[in-house]
């Protein structure tokens, strides 16, 4: 029974994900920074297992389960330049949560996909860490990537729309 209700809460995971990437598709973004509501119903793992797939988009995600927050990015191999990689860019979010990200593992590249540390944070404060945490990703991506470009004016709009997933 508890392996159907992880492949069901998996399941939920990755439907709010591919939702969080098609909506930042029809809004005009170049790349996802989204916070997996559902992840407060599920244990740690199964958050990471979520957040660790791969997306067609830049993508960086956030979870909390039981108080652990996770965190992964992920770039597509063709999106990936010297300034803008899964590594530098869940990098920025590192010291609001004061975690290191995990080695690579297997066939996945540090410039594809990389994963923050398991941290530990007060229930009290994690909200706002979480929200500290994706406008420091959003600004990261915005002056990074290469796609991401226009006026200054369409960079505020992005934000802008970025911040009403928050």
């Amino acid at each position: 029974m508890f392996h159907n209700l992880t492949c069901y809460s998996r399941a939920i995971a990755q439907a709010e994900i591919a939702e969080c990437c098609e909506e930042a598709r029809r809004s005009g973004r170049r790349f996802a920074v989204h916070f997996l509501r559902c992840s407060y119903l599920m244990q740690s793992e199964t958050v990471r297992g979520a957040v660790s797939a791969d997306q067609t988009l830049p993508t960086l995600l956030l979870g909390c389960a039981g108080g652990t927050v996770v965190a992964a990015a992920r770039v597509p191999l063709e999106m990936v330049t010297s300034s803008f990689t899964a590594e530098k860019w869940l990098s920025c979010l590192l010291p609001i949560f004061k975690a290191s990200t995990l080695p690579a593992t297997g066939d996945r590249s540090v410039l594809t996909h990389a994963e923050m540390t398991d941290t530990k944070v007060s229930l009290i404060n994690c909200e706002q860490l979480v929200q500290d945490a994706m406008r420091v990703a959003i600004k990261y991506a915005q002056a990074h990537y290469r796609h991401a470009g226009g006026s200054a004016k369409d960079r505020q709009v992005e934000e802008d729309r970025q911040h009403d997933r928050v």
